[in-house]
């Protein structure tokens, strides 16, 4: 059975590996705990059978939130992981107060904009060299919740 939970100092470390497994730029564990002591940082974490499989980082800002890292490890991927995570991050949203989510993904990463798209995000425009090791634009995306 899969959990989605609000993440703890406790999951720092496994969520720093996770990073190194899917980022060229990876957070480190020190950036990762640094996120979650913010007082207006949304992080979650999913679990599986007691193995964390996926994390997201966020931020809001007035009503809005802004997804900034989340992953899935290799094998667990297409298993709802990332959906869990995401309709997760619109419940917390909705009791936040929040109308809408935000987030920008490699213009490359045709899997995860068709991910994004299929969880009810929309494509609102590109930011040209946002990414760099590679330099790559970003698309940024978009999805109202109920806040």
């Amino acid at each position: 059975k899969l959990e989605v939970r609000v993440m703890t100092i406790e999951d720092g470390a496994a969520v720093a590996e996770m990073e190194h497994q899917s980022f060229s730029d990876a957070w480190s564990e020190k950036a990762v705990l640094e996120t979650l002591r913010q007082p207006t940082a949304l992080c979650l974490v999913a679990e599986k059978a007691g193995r964390r499989v996926g994390y997201l980082l966020a931020y809001q800002a007035a009503d809005e939130i802004e997804i900034a890292r989340v992953a899935v490890v290799e094998e667990v991927k297409r298993q709802g992981v990332g959906t869990a995570l995401m309709k997760k991050l619109q419940e917390e949203g909705t009791q936040r107060k929040a109308g809408k989510i935000l987030l920008d993904v490699r213009e490359k990463n045709y899997t995860a904009q068709a991910f994004y798209e299929k969880t009810g995000f929309k494509k609102d425009g590109v930011r040209k060299s946002f990414y760099t090791e590679p330099e790559e634009d970003a698309v940024l995306m978009s999805m109202k919740i109920s806040g």
